[in-house]
Order: structure tokens, then C-alpha cells, then sequence
């Protein structure tokens, strides 16, 4: 997804950050205020203003955004109406990675409503601990396409091209790696092509570290 392209409002990013943040909001949250503070509430836009916020970026529009599921919850507002949930697409979260979002807490988010998304979990699994830096991360994950599908191979590879520049990469770091790597055996060839490629990098000579497998 090239970000640059999607002409948002800075009232629209303010939207996908605070969904990025704190979770799904309902359009009251945003043009009311959502719960009191205090005896206040103070509003981010008006009802007008939501409408055409979701006009944009919403499922009819950029689908940055969507109705969510929150199982077991039923949301209401001050006068005990039901109320629709929004979060990010997939497409909203790479936007909101992008905008420095904290990967913790998306990874958390996407647990809980992408359970399926395998790759974006151990992206953001990665992406929390701090291990590849992040500019590498945004650099891969960029490469989204415009529907906002998200590549693992694309992302590792790069990781891959980073180690191979001649980076070092130390003993602390490639385990914390390799502890992600064996939760995830499906992605084992991939992995393994990183990991020769760390131990060749740091030209280590540790018996452990040499004889890790991913088989």
C-alpha cells in the first residue's frame, strides 16, 4: 500500500491512530465524545464530519476501516442503543504501523480479530521484540498491495538482504529470533535461510547457537 497516495485528512489519520491505540470505537466515541470524563466529554468531530470520515475510509470507500466482532459485547450508547464498532483492515493496520503505531499492541488487536492471520501475527510477534530494526520492517511491510494483503516471505527476505549487507546480529537477538521461528514451523525454509545467513553474519562459533534446527 503506498500510503502517500491515500490523500488522508489529518482528522482521518487522528481516527486510524486512535483505533491503532485503544481498539474499536463507535462513530459516538468519535463525534460525541464517548463516555464522560469527569462530568465532560469532549468530541473529535461533529456527527456530520464522522459521516463523511467513514464515507472515506470506511468499507465503501479506502476500507482502512470496518465493522468488527466483539464477541459477547453489546455496546451501547447513553440511551441504550446498540452501536457499531469500527476497527482497522488490514490495509488500516499496515497504515497505522507505518505511522509508528506500537507493534505490541497491534499484535494483541490482531490476535483478537485476525485469529486466522498467521503471517500478520508473527510479523507483529517480530516487530514487538525489537529484533529487526524497524526501518527494515516498514521498508517490507510497505510492500502491501492495494487491497493491503500482507507478505511475510517479502518482509523476511529483506530481513534476509539486511543480515547478508554485512549487519551483526548478536547471540542475545538470534535467539530471541529463533524462539519465534519454532512456534511457527510452517515458515521453517524461509527461517532457516535466516538463520544461516545470521550465523554466517556473526561468524559465530558458539557449539549451541551453531546446531539450532527449525526442522
Amino acid at each position: 500500500m503506498n500510503e502517500p497516495n491515500l490523500s488522508l485528512r489529518e482528522v482521518e489519520r487522528k481516527v486510524i491512530m486512535m483505533l491503532a491505540g485503544q481498539g474499536p470505537k463507535s462513530g459516538y466515541d468519535f463525534h460525541l465524545g464517548g463516555r464522560r470524563e469527569r462530568g465532560h466529554r469532549k468530541a473529535i468531530m461533529s456527527n456530520g464530519n464522522w459521516i463523511k470520515v467513514l464515507g472515506h475510509i470506511g468499507p465503501k470507500g479506502l476500507n482502512i476501516i470496518n465493522r468488527v466482532n466483539t464477541l459477547g459485547s453489546r455496546e451501547t450508547d447513553e440511551r441504550g442503543r446498540r452501536k457499531d464498532l469500527y476497527w482497522l483492515t488490514p490495509k488500516g493496520i499496515t497504515l497505522s504501523f507505518l505511522e509508528d503505531a506500537n507493534p505490541k499492541v497491534l499484535l494483541d488487536y490482531v490476535k483478537k480479530y485476525y485469529p486466522d492471520s498467521q503471517e500478520m501475527q508473527v510479523f507483529f510477534h517480530i516487530a514487538s521484540t525489537g529484533i529487526v530494526p524497524s526501518r527494515v520492517l516498514k521498508d517490507s511491510y510497505s510492500m502491501s498491495d492495494e487491497e493491503g494483503e500482507f507478505n511475510l516471505e517479502s518482509v523476511m527476505i529483506s530481513y534476509l538482504d539486511y543480515v547478508k549487507s554485512g549487519i551483526h546480529v548478536d547471540k542475545k537477538q538470534a535467539r530471541k529470533l529463533a524462539e519465534i521461528f519454532k512456534q511457527h514451523p510452517e515458515y521453517n525454509p524461509l527461517f532457516r535461510d535466516i538463520w544461516s545467513a545470521i550465523y554466517q553474519s556473526a561468524n559465530e562459533t558458539d557449539e549451541a547457537l551453531s546446531h539450532e534446527s527449525y526442522s
